[in-house]
């Protein structure tokens, strides 16, 4: 297992990152080794690590306020490079958790929601979760959370909040019920869908 190295992560691709705005990822591609900047759309699957996503560089920032350090795009890359080396030794455990995500993710993308942060994951007496964050350039008022159980076996729980100040404005939870493998994630979207329509912008 890896951890504690120190991914080599370039300023041009904080750069690309933070100009890609939602959707923008730092990818660490396994089979290649290397890192990458990938713009708003792409949907990564178990092939590559999400070092980080635009919000990510949010914490980053708030750090170096924190520290009396001046935050530029290099800073952000040394950061970015030993956070990617930490989260190394949680690979293994994302990536078994992503199969179950990526047709959300998927589904989430045509609907002009994007991935915004790299993944969390958890668990409980009963199960893994992972949780992904989505935001929209066309809803840039709300961040959506949504936690999914491996192999769906409890309640996806959705949590709408709002960008400024993290407030949730609504929750819910979905059951797979008997879903067939591969169709849990479309009621899921459609419900985000449903209640993202219905909330006034904030």
């Amino acid at each position: 297992m890896r951890h504690n190295e120190i991914l080599d992560v370039d300023p041009l691709q904080v750069a690309q990152l933070r100009e890609g705005g939602p959707g923008g990822l730092l990818l660490w591609r396994e089979a290649a080794d290397r890192v990458e900047a990938v713009a708003p759309g792409h949907v990564p699957g178990d092939e590559a690590m999400v070092i980080a996503g635009v919000e990510d560089l949010d914490g980053i920032a708030a750090q170096a306020e924190e520290d009396g350090e001046e935050y530029t795009d290099t800073y952000a890359a040394a950061a970015l490079g030993s956070i990617g080396g930490d989260i190394l030794a949680e690979w293994p455990q994302v990536k078994a958790l992503t199969p179950c995500v990526l047709d959300l993710r998927t589904d989430m993308a045509r609907r002009s929601w994007h991935l915004a942060a790299r993944p969390e994951h958890d668990r409980s007496l009963s199960t893994y979760t992972i949780t992904d964050t989505y935001r929209s350039s066309e809803r840039t008022d709300l961040a959506i959370r949504v936690t999914t159980a491996f192999m769906h076996t409890s309640s996806t729980l959705v949590r709408i909040l709002t960008v400024r100040g993290r407030r949730e404005v609504y929750r819910f939870r979905i059951d797979p019920g008997t879903q067939r493998p591969g169709m849990a994630a479309y009621p899921v979207a459609g419900a985000i869908d449903a209640a993202v329509e219905v909330l006034p912008r904030i």
